[in-house]
């Protein structure tokens, strides 16, 4: 059984960074959904069990792209699409970041984030530094933003489950915090969560 405190701060490190980048968060769950400790989404259909897998949609969508030529066309979609990759990387580096160790089966992020990142580079030798860049990118937006993620994470621990609109007022409100060099929270849980 997974700790419910480190499944709050991965599911809070996806919403968080989601949240920074503008992308829409519509909930998180600490409750064990679709084979997974917890989730976050961006719609409601997001909440359905057994949906369409973003490696099954990246295979789809492979063959659309060329490796040459202009992509200009479709400029906005690979800056979300790098947007995406970022946002599914945060949950499992949150845990890094933020707790002693990380779930088991936390790798299906960074599946999907490689398989993000394929569709966006053009040359099979470039994906590595690609995903390199989106987890500095992610260690730097976490670390800038630790109140946020882990005021977030301490309301999914309190309900369990939150929606956008309450995880976009947690990160308003933990935005007013000043940031020190301290932990916002508890001795205890410093201690807790830090290896």
């Amino acid at each position: 059984m997974a700790d419910d405190f480190q499944v709050a701060v991965h599911e809070s490190g996806h919403a968080t960074v989601s949240r920074l980048l503008g992308l829409p968060v519509s909930g998180a769950t600490i409750e064990f959904f679709d084979g997974h400790f917890g989730a976050t989404w961006a719609d409601d259909a997001g909440l359905l069990a057994g949906g369409e897998t973003v490696e099954n949609i990246c295979r789809q969508l492979a063959p659309l792209l060329s490796d040459t030529g202009s992509r200009a066309d479709i400029a906005i979609e690979l800056l979300h699409a790098g947007d995406q990759v970022i946002s599914l990387l945060a949950g499992p580096i949150a845990e890094e970041l933020f707790c002693a160790e990380r779930l088991p089966g936390s790798e299906h992020d960074e599946a999907e984030a490689t398989c993000i990142a394929r569709l966006i580079c053009r040359s099979p030798a470039s994906i590595d530094a690609y995903l390199e860049f989106a987890r500095v990118e992610v260690v730097a937006l976490l670390s800038d933003h630790r109140a946020v993620v882990l005021a977030v994470a301490d309301a999914l621990v309190k309900h369990r489950t939150i929606n956008g609109e309450q995880i976009d007022g947690i990160i308003r409100g933990a935005q007013l915090l000043p940031l020190s060099g301290h932990w916002p929270f508890p001795l205890l849980r410093v201690e807790r969560t830090c290896g």
